[in-house]
């Protein structure tokens, strides 16, 4: 197996790449139907529930950046995002995770003293995910 350098990921919102992404994470979950009665002597689960995912990030604050103008843009109009995360980079057979998701929160120009100003963004499916590999 090989090892896959962070600073490869990318992700995209639409056709636009968001730009100086700092950190990117990608989360997949699943709940489990609990089906315990009174009379069980311990939990019981009959199956999973419906699966969650959700994404997260941060980059260096640009405003000229179209994939940050679609993060700010979207919280204005709210829409769903049609968002792919390659954790390897973009290129041919380079995995890929895709869906629609629906921007939650995007902290936009945090910035300290000392430091760069950044951006911040969550966000949770609207659907299902895809993993697939890029073409």
């Amino acid at each position: 197996m090989a090892i896959t350098l962070g600073k490869n990921a990318e992700i995209t919102f639409g056709a636009s790449s968001v730009g100086k992404l700092l950190s990117l994470s990608i989360s997949y979950s699943d709940s489990m139907v609990d089906v315990t009665t009174f009379d069980s002597s311990s939990r019981e689960y009959e199956t999973q529930g419906l699966p969650d995912w959700s994404i997260s990030g941060e980059a260096l604050f640009d405003s000229s950046d179209t994939g940050q103008d679609a993060l700010r843009t979207v919280l204005q109009t709210p829409a769903a995002l049609t968002t792919v995360v390659y954790p390897e980079g973009q290129g041919t057979g380079k995995v890929q995770f895709s869906g629609s998701v629906f921007i939650e929160s995007c902290d936009v120009a945090s910035a300290d003293l000392e430091g760069a100003v950044r951006v911040s963004f969550s966000g949770k499916a609207n659907g299902g995910m895809t993993e697939g590999t890029d073409s």
